[in-house]
């Protein structure tokens, strides 16, 4: 090798050191250990491969990529019924979830946009972001083509004064309240000259209310809704707030409105692989994708 040469690995050497990968390469181990792992098709896995060995060099990429498109990618898509990882549910401690749900190695195209689900693997627990509030998933049970869940505000899993006094609001579209629960409006920032039943003071928030009375909502310049079981008694002289705390902390049912999701009702069991492609729900089996009554070869469109 010419002086030239060694220059040039000199300062070749330290760039390639230098480059983050979207993935660490442990991520590729996994994906690429199982066999037509669904890992390969989603989260653009792919494309992230192909940025990290691009970060290698040209001639090196080019290899590598040859090898992975021939002896993996290639048998695996040909082989696959599930060619865009939608079958695969989601997993997290004792939560499963398929479709209408995405997260996970579920990827975007695999349920709605706003059903997504994160696992804290630290905690083995489920969250759901809707509407501003990071709620924890207690469980997702479906049941014959009717999903109903357990939510539980993360801000509410501390103490009462610290939590976020903003309502809850599931009930808009795709969400249904159950008859078992009802909203339970709390007052606060009250007027301390009057005298108010049912009263609780928090440090920040000053003297609150639960009862339900329609002149609280004169007297107090704050206020706002939370789900809690019929069987919640709020009518009492002084709040017992550990009471409170702990109805708050067991979480409410809600159902999932369906027909909110335009998508037939045997995506919603196990006997379909739905998705959603450019907004249409779409049923996918045997290779072959069924969008709105059109049908094509998928497998064609995507190795073309």
């Amino acid at each position: 090798m010419n002086r030239r040469n060694k220059d040039m690995v000199k300062i070749h050497t330290p760039v390639v050191r230098k480059v983050s990968p979207p993935y660490k390469v442990s991520h590729f181990s996994v994906a690429l250990s199982n066999k037509c792992s669904k890992y390969l098709f989603t989260e653009n896995l792919f494309s992230h491969v192909m940025d990290y060995l691009s970060s290698m060099g040209s001639q090196t990429a080019r290899f590598c990529l040859i090898l992975l498109f021939l002896f993996y990618y290639l048998p695996c898509a040909l082989s696959q019924d599930d060619l865009w990882g939608c079958g695969t549910p989601f997993r997290c401690g004792n939560i499963t979830a398929g479709f209408p749900f995405l997260g996970g190695i579920r990827g975007e195209v695999c349920g709605h946009h706003s059903l997504k689900l994160n696992c804290n693997k630290h905690s083995n627990t489920t969250s759901l972001i809707f509407s501003g509030h990071n709620y924890t998933v207690l469980y997702i049970d479906n049941n014959n083509n009717s999903v109903t869940l357990g939510l539980s505000r993360q801000d509410f899993s501390g103490p009462f004064c610290s939590a976020s006094f903003s309502s809850t609001l599931l009930s808009s579209g795709l969400f249904q309240n159950l008859p078992s629960y009802k909203s339970l409006t709390v007052f606060y920032a009250c007027d301390p000259r009057r005298h108010f039943l049912g009263n609780f003071t928090c440090p920040v928030k000053g003297l609150g209310s639960i009862i339900q009375n329609s002149t609280y909502g004169i007297l107090c310049d704050g206020s706002f809704s939370v789900p809690v079981p019929t069987s919640f008694v709020s009518e009492e002289e002084v709040l017992d707030l550990t009471h409170l705390e702990s109805v708050l902390r067991k979480g409410f049912e809600v159902k999932l409105n369906i027909d909110e999701i335009p998508c037939p009702l045997e995506c919603f069991s196990s006997r379909a692989n739905c998705l959603f492609l450019a907004g249409s729900c779409c049923k996918y089996h045997d290779r072959t994708t069924t969008c709105g009554g059109d049908t094509g070869d998928l497998l064609r469109g995507k190795l073309a």
